[in-house]
């Protein structure tokens, strides 16, 4: 897997504590890649993180007229059950976040970004502009 955060300039949505919520995300997989996942604590870490992020964009973006809400939190929840379904595997069989499993995280956080946020983009831009004009 490569490093992400070195080598791939990820999308910046313009909203300063969102595109660095992101890149802590993927600098997150990136040191699991290269350090490895040894304990289960570390996908439990990923996961909380998750949840936080999702947490937080949500209620940024509940706060617009953005008409995608509930697709977006569904994608939300997806992604968070998917993370969930990796730790409950890795307690059972003892396998922790192999390469496979960092690729579609990555790729699927990656995708979301660059498709679903880049959607609300525009309506936080807007709000946070109404809101500067009052």
């Amino acid at each position: 897997m490569s490093d992400i955060s070195n080598k791939f300039s990820y999308p910046l949505l313009g909203i300063d504590h969102i595109d660095r919520q992101h890149a802590t995300f993927f600098n997150m997989l990136d040191s699991i890649a290269q350090n490895g996942s040894k304990e289960n604590d570390t996908i439990k870490k990923l996961e909380d993180y998750l949840i936080f992020h999702f947490r937080i964009e949500e209620d940024l973006f509940k706060n617009t007229d953005y008409p995608d809400v509930d697709v977006h939190i569904s994608q939300h929840l997806y992604f968070t059950q998917q993370v969930e379904k990796f730790r409950i595997e890795s307690n059972f069989n003892g396998k922790f976040l192999d390469e496979k499993v960092l690729e579609f995280m990555k790729k699927w956080f990656l995708n979301h970004i660059l498709h679903t946020d880049m959607q609300y983009k525009d309506y936080v831009d807007t709000s946070m502009e109404d809101k500067q004009a009052i």
